[in-house]
């Protein structure tokens, strides 16, 4: 059980690393004006990732004997 906790801990860090990738691409949109619909989208992307991210911590804290 411990190995399924650690595994689904890790892939939330990958999409937690993601997410912080995501998050420069938003600053670069917005120190560069880009339209807001572009910004919007990368919100959303954002936000999901942050939700995956979240979903595997959950599942990790489950999984722990």
């Amino acid at each position: 059980q411990w190995q399924e906790s650690y595994i689904n801990y890790m892939e939330a860090m990958k999409k937690f690393n993601e997410y912080i990738l995501e998050t420069k691409v938003l600053a670069n949109q917005i120190q560069n004006a880009s339209p807001n619909e572009e910004i919007s989208q990368t919100i959303e992307k954002i936000e999901s990732i942050k939700a995956e991210s979240m979903q595997y911590i959950k599942k990790s804290n489950e999984l722990r004997p």
